[in-house]
């Protein structure tokens, strides 16, 4: 991990190959590893990077597909107001069930 530094898209890097994962969406203004919004946890029965983390079980045959805390305002209900985004956000749900069904 020698000139890591987290707030370059090596930062990301790191990430997927440590945690078998992939990126699938990322905040637009921010290509670092903070601006990461959609992440896509890979299987890690099969072949893993050599910065995986042995620590979590290898004998994963799943998918997992997280949002990250940088998706602020995923609210179906703006507490009663408005969302101008409520389509995007619809959009959003649509394609994460769209894509979880081609697996």
């Amino acid at each position: 991990m020698d000139g890591y530094t987290c707030c370059g898209t090596e930062g990301v890097l790191l990430m997927e190959q440590t945690f078998n994962a992939v990126k699938l969406g990322t905040l637009k203004w921010i290509g670092d590893g903070f601006g990461v919004g959609a992440i896509e946890f890979l299987p890690t029965n099969g072949n893993v990077a050599g910065n995986f983390d042995f620590n979590i079980p290898t004998d994963f045959q799943g998918h997992i597909l997280s949002l990250e805390n940088t998706i602020i305002g995923y609210e179906f209900d703006a507490n009663g107001t408005t969302n101008d985004y409520h389509s995007n956000i619809e959009k959003l749900t649509a394609n994460i069930i769209d894509y979880l069904r081609t697996l």
